[in-house]
């Protein structure tokens, strides 16, 4: 798949996820919205809140890579930290967040969803925005760990993978309680 293939089909998946976690959300009380279940570490307005904790450091730099992007259509590919990345920290990962990426213990309205759901289409905004740009061969330094280098493709499905992962978690809560 070449970039401007991958770009094209992105929002696409944002919208979905983000319709995901209304339909799961929605299905919780607010008590349920902010309480953490039995064997969980986080409850569901927790889990949506360290998602847009993560989600805040890469905005800055995905927008500057855009700026600076190198133009061209090219075959998306990941680097290799990203590889390891996207294994722990999407579906199927169980990577535990840094303390620096954990959410407050407070209560939540749901107002997060919202902002949630405008974060991720801001994200797909800023994807298409990078239509022009070859996605793997433009590179940033990971905004958490800056030894490490990726690519514009890198950031896009780091950020979906992950809210994969998370949504499928509240998904999950929602099913045991409703």
């Amino acid at each position: 798949m070449n970039s401007r293939e991958y770009i094209a089909s992105y929002p696409a998946k944002i919208e979905r996820l983000a319709e995901r976690l209304s339909v799961a959300c929605a299905k919780l009380s607010d008590e349920q919205f902010n309480a953490v279940p039995p064997n969980w570490h986080w409850s569901p307005a927790q889990i949506i809140q360290h998602m847009l904790i993560t989600n805040r450091g890469y905005l800055p730099v995905v927008e500057q890579a855009i700026e600076d992007g190198i133009e061209g259509n090219g075959q998306v590919k990941h680097t290799w930290i990203a590889k390891m990345i996207l294994k722990m920290s999407g579906p199927g990962g169980n990577a535990k967040a840094p303390k620096f990426l954990h959410p407050p213990k407070k209560s939540y309205t749901r107002e997060i969803i919202d902002e949630w759901t405008d974060q991720h289409r801001e994200i797909a905004k800023m994807a298409r925005d990078a239509n022009d740009i070859d996605l793997s061969r433009t590179k940033f330094r990971n905004p958490y760990f800056k030894a490490f280098r990726m690519n514009l493709y890198d950031a896009f499905e780091a950020v979906r993978l992950h809210a994969e992962r998370h949504v499928g978690q509240i998904e999950a809560i929602a099913a045991k309680v409703s």
